[in-house]
């Protein structure tokens, strides 16, 4: 509709000149609903965040899917700050990688950012009327599914 846009910030075409890793590969799309914004990463590295960042791409949004579940291979200062998020959600689930990177939570916490992760939060469902947006977390608890609502 006329109050919904999606733009595609990666891969583009001069990108395949390097050979791109399957991460590297994902695609980047950023959602404007309104007057907000969210941004998908992909499992995006370091290598692509720069690349979008020397190619001034619009990367602000009000809420960030954090790239490659959290990785230390992504989620660089740079990019982060360049996006400013309200919040930022990791999903991620058990794993031997030891994702989400303790130094990446720590980049999104020393910058006030709320983290909502899936492996401790449950499904994270982002409602928005346009306007304002809302991150409901659904955590099970007792084999119900239990929804908190938080701004």
């Amino acid at each position: 509709d006329k109050n919904t846009a999606m733009q595609v910030l990666s891969p583009y075409r001069s990108m395949y000149e390097n050979e791109l890793s399957s991460n590297n590969s994902s695609l980047v799309i950023k959602l404007n609903y309104g007057e907000t914004s969210l941004l998908f990463t992909g499992d995006i590295e370091h290598e692509v965040e720069e690349m979008l960042l020397e190619n001034g791409a619009d990367l602000e949004a009000d809420v960030l899917k954090a790239a490659h579940h959290g990785s230390d291979s992504s989620s660089i200062e740079g990019f982060i700050d360049s996006v400013n998020p309200a919040a930022v959600i990791i999903s991620v689930g058990r794993n031997s990688f030891g994702h989400p990177s303790a130094e990446v939570l720590k980049r999104f916490e020393d910058r006030g950012i709320p983290v909502y992760r899936t492996d401790m939060d449950g499904a994270v469902t982002v409602r928005s009327n346009g306007r304002t947006i809302k991150l409901l977390k659904h955590i099970r608890q007792d084999g119900d599914i239990w929804s908190y609502d938080y701004n």
